[in-house]
């Protein structure tokens, strides 16, 4: 399991397939969206308040620009990733692994717990992560709760001047 090590500011960008029923995906991404922003020293990249223009221009700017990218898996996801045809999903994928970003899963349907069922490309890249499991609508807070913890560390302490060898 590998955890992200990152100094506050800390801006995330969540990237996720807008899913309907049953799951409702895109009103789930912005409630983690929303909870990180109440966080201190946090900004997060989401495309309902932050997309502008040219769509992929701005997703690109926002990726390359951003600490962390969240991966929303969902099988809509996955398979938006994996197709053989250009869309959003697999084109934010692509600009994160092009621009080397720090990447984090958040499971979100029960049937992809496993990180083996998250597709050849997902898995191959994330399948060794930690991810924050948020397949449940009561896990919000703790999902988000994973998130602070697994990616972010504490500024060092300030150094002082005193030294041990005079």
């Amino acid at each position: 399991e590998r955890h992200l090590e990152l100094a506050t500011p800390t801006t995330f960008f969540l990237s996720h397939a807008w899913g309907a029923y049953p799951y409702q995906d895109h009103d789930r991404v912005c409630q983690v969206g929303e909870r990180l922003k109440q966080k201190d020293d946090i900004t997060v990249f989401l495309d309902k308040d932050d997309m502008s223009g040219d769509t992929k221009r701005t997703m690109a700017a926002g990726i390359k620009a951003t600490d962390v990218v969240l991966v929303f898996i969902t099988q809509g996801y996955i398979d938006r990733v994996e197709a053989s045809f250009e869309n959003n999903c697999q084109y934010e994928w692509q600009a994160a692994c092009n621009f080397n970003k720090k990447l984090y899963p958040i499971v979100m349907e029960p049937t992809l717990r496993s990180p083996s069922s998250w597709g050849t490309v997902l898995s191959a890249k994330l399948g060794g992560f930690i991810y924050s499991d948020f397949a449940e609508e009561s896990n919000l807070l703790s999902c988000v709760d994973t998130i602070m913890k697994e990616t972010l560390v504490m500024r060092p302490p300030e150094k002082t001047n005193v030294f041990p060898f005079g």
